[in-house]
């Protein structure tokens, strides 16, 4: 693995408010520059490459746009279909691990637009009404600083124009799913986790669920039966990579 980039004060003095700013400014892309020559940057999905300009490289975006078929849940869920952008292997798997766990949260951009693409080529989902990222509970957003599904919802929303709603709230501090094997535990794990924040305006709306990961569907199953209940006229989800 490749040595991390010093940031701009590893490799300069401060420089002095009294310097005119398009001096400093100067300074400023030429210590940049110089990092850059001396430490390239290189894509954080296979930490080999050398990315110039972004953070992913076109070999791992590629890679991680495989854009398998839609997934049909059975017959007793609330979601009409689930698209991911590909599987839950590398390079999705460590740029999903990177946004979540090393704050990487520039990430979301990357991961967001190749998002966007996705819905904007699904016929159902370019119709939905609003993007409802799932959440975390207060104690686990205060642990991590921030909700990588709505980080991704927002750069989605940014590029497709469909609005970010935050209709539900997670009244459980539930177990990591990661950590659960059976999914007749994760189900269990997530039974009655979510709630609908009183002020969501989401009954006769098409929702599209938003998530990083999905694998037997135990939590999008939750929230979109939760969902269901308070009105919600259909369902979808998009998740970046699908186990």
């Amino acid at each position: 693995m490749k040595a991390q980039s010093p940031g701009p004060s590893d490799l300069s003095f401060r420089l002095s408010p009294s310097i005119p700013a398009r001096i400093r400014q100067a300074v400023r892309s030429f210590r940049l520059s110089f990092r850059d020559f001396i430490f390239p940057p290189v894509c954080l999905g296979c930490d080999d490459r050398e990315v110039e300009p972004g953070l992913v490289c076109k070999t791992c975006l590629d890679a991680l746009e495989r854009n398998p078929p839609p997934l049909r849940p059975d017959r007793k869920s609330d979601i009409l279909h689930i698209r991911a952008l590909g599987y839950y292997a590398p390079p999705g798997s460590t740029l999903i691990h990177e946004l979540k766990y090393r704050n990487r949260k520039s990430l979301a951009g990357v991961l967001g637009k190749s998002l966007a693409g996705l819905l904007v080529s699904d016929g159902a989902l370019k119709q939905g009404d609003v993007l409802v990222p799932i959440p975390l509970h207060p104690a686990r957003l205060r642990e991590r600083g921030y909700n990588q599904s709505e980080l991704l919802a927002r750069q989605v929303s940014l590029l497709t124009r469909i609005p970010v709603n935050n209709a539900l709230r997670r009244v459980r501090n539930t177990r990591s799913q990661a950590r659960l094997k059976d999914a007749v535990q994760k189900k269990k794990n997530m039974a009655g986790a979510f709630g609908v924040c009183p002020d969501a305006d989401i009954k006769g709306k098409r929702v599209i669920l938003v998530d990083d990961v999905t694998t037997t569907g135990a939590t999008l199953d939750s929230a979109a039966g939760t969902l269901k209940q308070a009105g919600a006229a259909a369902i979808y989800a998009l998740v970046v990579a699908r186990r």
